[in-house]
């Protein structure tokens, strides 16, 4: 599990991205397939029972725990309209509030078991960085991985569900970079709601991984921000006045 601790940033992953999945294959008969999974509205949703049992699971002591348990029961919203203020409108048991300093740390306490469920599917690799779950396999033959992938993609669901959550299928997707363009063998993954698609690229924590490992994407995306700074960078530097060169250069950074 990633995110909201020292040494497990969103870098760690696309580091361990990089060295299993997007490295040179080597065999030729090693395919590998990425699989991202999308949890609908999880802050929004996310039972607090969940998270408070969890929490009484580790032992957090009971000053932490019935902080917690006040700050998540009994919220009450008001919605203002110009000079109009409406409510009170009771929150319900889900959802942490948006942008609070707690609402990943809590969301994180929900997922908690999730990590260990998932490591013991055998032949596949994951990561969480809050509501985002990848998922991948680099060993095996295609239909090894397939059935890892399907089992852990069921864990995920089966376990969302216990935790108020819906995986949502159309926003989920797959890609599957071949070892060989011959390779017609087609991948079949599902969620309880219905298939997963294959797609053509995925964006991870805003890497791009795309089934041939091609760059393409983010060198456009570099190019066109590059683009971009250099129009910026023209309108307000010229030999004969606006920004110094120095003041330029720290603009472009």
């Amino acid at each position: 599990m990633f995110g909201f601790r020292p040494s497990k940033s969103a870098q760690d992953i696309l580091l361990q991205l990089h060295h299993e999945v997007l490295e040179p294959i080597e065999h030729p008969h090693n395919d590998k397939i990425v699989l991202a999974l999308d949890l609908k509205g999880a802050f929004d949703n996310v039972k607090h029972g969940v998270i408070l049992k969890h929490l009484s699971e580790i032992n957090c002591g009971p000053r932490t725990f019935n902080y917690i348990k006040d700050f998540l029961t009994d919220r009450l919203a008001y919605i203002r309209i110009q000079e109009t203020e409406y409510g009170p409108f009771e929150m319900g048991t889900r959802g942490t509030p948006q942008g609070a300093v707690l609402s990943p740390l809590l969301f994180n306490i929900a997922m908690m078991y999730l990590p260990a469920q998932l490591a013991a599917v055998g032949g596949v690799q994951h990561a969480l960085y809050a509501d985002d779950i990848t998922i991948w396999a680099t060993t095996g033959n295609i239909g090894e991985m397939e059935e890892c992938l399907q089992a852990a993609a069921s864990i995920v669901d089966h376990y969302a569900t216990y935790c108020g959550l819906q995986c949502s299928p159309s926003k989920s997707e797959f890609v599957h970079i071949r070892s060989s363009p011959k390779c017609k063998i087609s991948v079949q993954l599902s969620l309880a709601s219905g298939p997963i698609r294959e797609a053509k690229e995925l964006r991870i924590l805003g890497l791009f991984i795309n089934q041939h490992r091609k760059a393409d994407t983010t060198l456009a995306k570099l190019r066109k921000v590059g683009d971009q700074v250099g129009r910026m960078v023209r309108r307000v530097y010229n030999k004969r006045g606006g920004l110094r060169s120095k003041d330029a250069m720290r603009l472009a950074h």
